[in-house]
């Protein structure tokens, strides 16, 4: 592992280095394909779960200024990504839609009009 990537193999935009090639991959649809849009999901880092913290206090010490809170710092560099990305697909065409899954942790549950799924609070 090359320290941009968390156990589970997560891409993590926390790194300078890992806010490029999403983009560059965004580009290259939007230069060479007739797209209506683009859309992703899971943008979000993963949670921390007791006993398996995610691993970037150290990282936070170097990238983290102007932050405080590594919180704050985590979600400005997921915002960072996703504003980029947003820019490059308008940049090119103003006319291709961009969206982005909320953030949602479900649980089964009996089933229901809704398939049977509920939200659950972390």
């Amino acid at each position: 592992m090359d320290g941009c990537l968390w156990r589970q193999n997560v891409f993590q935009p926390r790194y300078p280095c890992r806010q490029r090639p999403p983009q560059d991959v965004v580009g290259e649809l939007v230069d060479n394909y007739t797209l209506d849009g683009i859309h992703i999901d899971d943008y979000f880092l993963p949670l921390s779960r007791q006993g398996h913290p995610f691993l970037d206090s150290t990282t936070f010490r170097f990238y983290g200024q102007p932050f405080n809170d590594i919180n704050d710092w985590r979600r400005s560099n997921t915002d960072k990504l996703v504003e980029a990305l947003y820019n490059r697909i308008k940049d090119t065409s103003p006319n291709i839609q961009f969206g982005v899954s909320p953030f949602g942790v479900w649980r089964k549950k009996a089933p229901t009009h809704s398939g049977g799924l509920i939200p659950v609070r972390v």
